[in-house]
């Protein structure tokens, strides 16, 4: 319960609803039966702006509290850039408005178990090189509201998001603790045909080049800087679908170019390898396995680690980009771990030869 399942992309929505759409049944033998001829759904998405942060929860169950950041359960022992902390400082605070949410979430067979705050925790110290990282101290903005049940009979566990969130998450906002409301900040709505979902997204894309330029949330705080991109929640017969797309301005360091390959479709492997390792990619895998938001530093020995961390990431994010091209990660992983290396030995340079990156 306590991971945060990754975003995805625009194009993991598509395939996402695409399949879910056209898909009728599947027979005892196991093949799957679709109807490419159904219409797909238009929905309505709304937008957060994305913030260059970290991920952080705090959840309730009852009786204590627990912190968590993406991965795992943190403490002030073993904290992720100060938010457990940052919780117990406050415990009293978050003790008081989530029993009040815990009590008034309970299901009538008392099924709740946990009612969690999603949000990043986001300021000084925590990444850089974005308007957000200028804010005097570290704050938790909070963007969802998710509640986490039992179903006895089947012995399992599942989450479920709060739709509505905005009115739930206003309850505990109070800047003077450095606790905000993701949504008192810009946000957007999209209605997506998923018919033809072209004109939409080049919206949302015009949308991000804005929010690249500057991030709303840093501005209507008194600081001007870049912003890291938007967060897209949509639902349709009760699933919930979310995106996100990044600009990149934030990343400032630059990327060596590889040198061309003669082979042509090598050409094409080192090409898509370029496009799926933007510096954003390069110095998120340097953040988390040289874990900067907790004092780290940069070190050679590191290489390997954030290699298969990049390779990982691209896996992760990147599968559905990969069809076009007609390839797979295991074509193009040498190109990857080219481009990475490079990009972590021009690091371990500018930081050695002073440069801050800021």
């Amino acid at each position: 319960m306590a991971n945060m399942t990754s975003i995805g992309k625009f194009e993991d929505t598509v395939f996402d609803i695409k399949r879910e759409t056209y898909y009728i049944r599947t027979e005892v033998d196991g093949t799957v039966i679709t109807d490419e001829t159904l219409p797909l759904p238009e929905i309505e998405f709304k937008s957060t702006v994305k913030l260059h942060g970290t991920f952080a929860r705090v959840a309730y169950d009852g009786i204590f509290l627990k912190v968590y950041s993406k991965g795992s359960k943190i403490t002030p022992m073993k904290d992720n850039a100060g938010f457990a902390m940052f919780v117990q400082k406050n415990e009293d605070y978050f003790t008081e408005k989530l029993n009040d949410l815990f009590e008034n979430s309970i299901r009538r067979d008392g099924s709740i178990i946990e009612v969690s705050l999603m949000g990043e925790f986001a300021g000084p110290g925590i990444q850089k090189n974005t308007g957000i990282n200028k804010l005097l101290k570290k704050s938790f903005f909070v963007f969802g509201v998710k509640y986490t049940s039992v179903n006895y009979d089947e012995d399992t566990t599942e989450g479920s998001w709060e739709k509505n969130p905005k009115e739930i998450i206003e309850k505990f906002t109070d800047p003077e603790k450095g606790i905000y409301n993701l949504f008192d900040f810009e946000t957007k709505k999209f209605v997506i045909d998923f018919n033809d979902p072209k004109e939409a997204y080049n919206k949302i894309n015009e949308y991000i080049l804005k929010v690249d330029k500057e991030c709303p949330v840093a501005r209507e705080l008194g600081y001007i800087g870049v912003g890291e991109g938007g967060v897209f929640v949509g639902y349709n017969n009760n699933q919930r679908y979310i995106f996100k797309v990044k600009g990149e301005s934030h990343s400032k360091g630059t990327k060596e170019k590889q040198p061309k390959v003669k082979d042509p479709l090598e050409q094409v492997k080192q090409e898509l390898a370029e496009k799926v390792t933007p510096v954003c990619r390069l110095n998120q895998g340097i953040q988390e396995v040289a874990d900067l938001n907790n004092g780290g530093r940069l070190e050679i020995k590191m290489m390997g680690n954030i290699i298969k961390w990049v390779l990982n990431d691209v896996i992760k994010e990147e599968t559905q980009g990969f069809v076009e091209y007609d390839l797979e990660i295991k074509d193009i992983q040498k190109y990857i771990s080219n481009i990475t290396r490079d990009y972590i030995k021009a690091e371990i340079l500018r930081e050695a030869l002073g440069g801050s990156g800021e």
